[in-house]
């Protein structure tokens, strides 16, 4: 038999050649076949057993065991099953099987029967989106892939159609399309259950009116059927555990902050702030129209150029003379304003107008009609005479925010009434409080929570939901209630241990705040409610952030753009492939429980070192079955190196980097790293294979990551995934995981 060679063309004129070789056992594990084999050239299932137990460290397996492997290893090899034992390339061929010799154990073995809050939970964020999030497509086809890959937590962005009779499902004030929600929901019944029995958790980001909720519940019940989760009222104020929660789907969403303003709108538009979107409130793109933007600070920018030219159509209608100046500002439903005074004047100014309207005014706002003693000008030859600002007129003056004070029968909480007489109320000087700096300011909203996601309009669900006539049918079948963070961010976190358990929602800049100031009192709130973490609005391109902030407070839903890639990514997969890949992964009992003084985990404190991880990289192979002979180097055969990384608490974070191999389609290094842990059930070990190159940027070799708490010790398999975390079908790494 021929030797084989790589033939590389230079310059087109000459070519190199390099031989190709065939893997070999490193010594390590010749070493490990000589020991257990005592010396003999074949290892019988006694001894392959005893190498198990030992070296494996596995539990459970008996002599039978070892035989039906040493059977599947003859079969894969074509052998012929009347041999006595493995030879070393039998024993050498089955240490590389990820199959039979995984790095993690590949079915279910987490306790299953804790209530829901105690299990991180595989959760997408916008699941209907098939790319970025300003313009590609809705489809339920992202939806049917990430069911198939495991997540448990789907995100719906329920939106009126533009005839107001039906729901799409949409990103808002996108340049999105739109997909019905009926083939959604359709989607989430037939593939909910196909990768895993346990329940999956569908977010409803609610923008509907009362008679559109009332057709989703029909919608709802009708096609989901018996797999809808109803809570009962009357149970007990826990999740129920998802073993008990198995093949069932539940409905999670807040109030419906949308139809307020739906009601008060007097134009027809309906157009909502962009802060209402659950998904992006902190760091959603800056709007005033329902245009997509591209970067805020563009936005900002232009927003300052424009002033008040907020419809730009009528404003070039006017310049032309079809329309008169007069008539052209009557038709002004809703009349833009400045900050030029600063937002507190603003805001106290807007109060007063509120103050001084009569009651049939504020009527007109609820009825979307003029009062009675609304006049209508006399039109000669088209023309509109001056006249006084009748009641009507009045109300189209009022801001939007202006029309939602008179609804919560409140004045703004930053609003003090002055001394009153004759019913008037006075005008008075700024205090100095009123004067201090933004950044007092900002950190007033975060106490307070005015600029919390969960308070939009600072009224309780049952206050708005009794008012405005919400869908009963639509809060029956809501299994998981989001609450709100109406008294400030830090007392939502501190809320009664008696209250019912909920689910609130962060975004990534939210949890990075709390957690730095207050992470222990997230880690207690995570103790009995659900905390949802999503990406901050400016991800435009369905980049991700990193996930392990979020799981060292207890977070359980980290939502994530699954359409996207990335290291943080990479992450997510690696914690879920877990627990046999079921998408929940049971919190460390660190999270979960509380000292004898009821003090909880705080992230932030360094302790002492609990266990020493050693990783031993021998080799890898494959790259030369899955990639062509030119894919990382015209000229050559590949230069491998590999990354290896602790990622959890601070205090662990390390990276290590092995040498680079030249030329070599399969890299031997066997070289070892030790990483002292603090809290090594938090930690992941994220490994990264990279082509070094001189004159560009290194290119990508495969990656995994793998939760240290679930690594099997002993010589294992290692199979990699490409950037979008599928399985490369033949590129694997031979490692070695030890624990001290």
């Amino acid at each position: 038999m021929g030797t084989n060679y790589n033939v590389y063309k230079v310059l087109g004129c000459f070519s190199r050649k390099f031989k190709i070789t065939d893997s070999q056992p490193p010594p390590d594990v010749r070493e490990a076949f000589w020991r257990y084999a005592e010396g003999a050239p074949q290892m019988t299932a006694d001894q392959f057993l005893k190498f198990l137990v030992d070296c494996q460290r596995e539990e459970g397996y008996t002599v039978a065991d070892a035989e039906a492997i040493i059977q599947n290893v003859f079969r894969r090899r074509s052998h012929v099953s009347r041999r006595n034992g493995l030879t070393l390339e039998d024993f050498f061929d089955f240490l590389f099987q990820d199959d039979l010799n995984a790095p993690i154990i590949s079915q279910v073995q987490h306790d299953m029967s804790g209530p829901l809050q105690h299990y991180f939970i595989f959760t997408g964020h916008n699941s209907y989106l098939t790319g970025n999030q300003l313009s590609s497509d809705c489809s339920e086809i992202p939806i049917i892939n990430a069911l198939k890959n495991g997540v448990r937590g789907i995100e719906l962005d329920l939106w009126p159609n533009p005839t107001k009779d039906s729901v799409h499902v949409l990103h808002g004030r996108t340049l999105t399309a739109p997909v019905t929600l009926g083939k959604c929901l359709k989607s989430i019944r037939e593939y909910a259950f196909v990768s895993s029995p346990y329940p999956v958790i569908v977010t409803l980001e609610d923008h509907l009116t009362p008679d559109l909720q009332a057709k989703v519940a029909a919608m709802v019940m009708q096609i989901f059927g018996d797999m809808l989760y109803c809570p009962d009222p009357e149970c007990s104020k826990e999740f129920p555990s998802p073993e008990a929660l198995k093949h069932k789907i539940i409905l999670s969403t807040k109030p419906p902050k949308e139809y307020l303003s739906l009601k008060i709108v007097e134009d027809g538009e309906n157009i909502p702030s962009p802060q209402e979107k659950d998904s992006s409130e902190d760091e959603q793109l800056p709007t005033e129209t329902s245009k997509p933007i591209v970067e805020p600070e563009v936005q900002e920018a232009k927003n300052d150029r424009e002033g008040d030219n907020v419809d730009s159509d009528a404003a070039i209608r006017q310049k032309s003379g079809n329309v008169g100046g007069h008539e052209y500002k009557q038709r002004i439903g809703v009349r833009a304003g400045k900050a030029k005074r600063g937002l507190r004047q603003v805001l106290r100014t807007g109060i007063d107008k509120v103050n001084r309207l009569s009651q049939s005014e504020r009527k007109a706002i609820l009825s979307n009609k003029p009062p009675k003693d609304y006049n209508i000008a006399s039109k000669t030859n088209n023309k509109v005479e001056d006249q006084t600002p009748t009641p009507h007129e009045k109300v189209n003056l009022l801001s939007q925010s202006e029309r939602k004070a008179i609804l919560s029968n409140k004045p703004h909480k930053d609003y003090n009434i002055g001394s009153n007489t004759n019913n008037k109320v006075e005008d008075r000087t700024p205090t100095p409080h009123e004067k201090q700096d933004s950044s007092q300011d900002e950190d007033d909203e975060y106490k307070s929570g005015s600029s919390d996601e969960d308070d939009e309009y600072g009224d309780s669900f049952e206050q708005r939901s009794g008012s405005l006539g919400a869908a009963p049918e639509y809060k029956r079948i809501i299994g998981i209630h989001a609450g709100n963070a109406k008294k400030g961010l830090i007392q939502a976190l501190r809320i009664e241990a008696d209250n019912v358990s909920h689910r609130l929602s962060l975004s990534e800049h939210r949890l990075e705040k709390a957690a730095s100031l207050h992470a222990t009192d997230v880690v207690r709130f995570t103790q009995k409610n659900i905390l949802r973490v999503f990406p901050k609005g400016t991800r435009v391109t369905s980049s991700n952030f990193r996930p392990t902030t979020g799981w060292m407070h207890g977070a359980q839903m980290v939502a994530f753009n699954m359409q996207g890639y990335g290291k943080s990514l990479w992450m997510m997969h690696g914690l879920f492939r877990a627990n046999g890949g079921c998408g929940y992964f049971k919190k460390p009992d660190l999270l979960t429980s509380r000292g004898p003084n009821d003090e909880v985990f705080d992230p932030k404190l360094t302790g002492t070192v609990k266990k020493t991880l050693k990783v031993t990289v021998y080799m890898g192979d494959g790259w030369r079955l899955d990639f062509s002979h030119t894919h990382f180097d015209a000229y050559s055969p590949p230069d491998f190196y590999t990354k290896v990384h602790i990622v959890g608490v601070p205090a662990d974070d390390a990276k290590r980097k092995t040498r680079i191999i030249e030329d070599d389609w399969i890299p031997y290094w066997d070289e070892e790293f030790s990483f002292p842990l603090t809290v090594p059930e938090l930690a992941l070990l994220r490994i990264e294979v990279r082509e070094h190159d001189i004159s560009e940027k290194d290119d990508f070799g495969g990656q995994t990551c793998l939760p240290v708490s679930e690594l099997r010790p002993g010589i294992r398999s290692v199979p990699l995934y490409d950037k979008k975390g599928h399985k490369y079908k033949s590129v694997k790494l031979l490692m070695k995981f030890h624990f001290e």
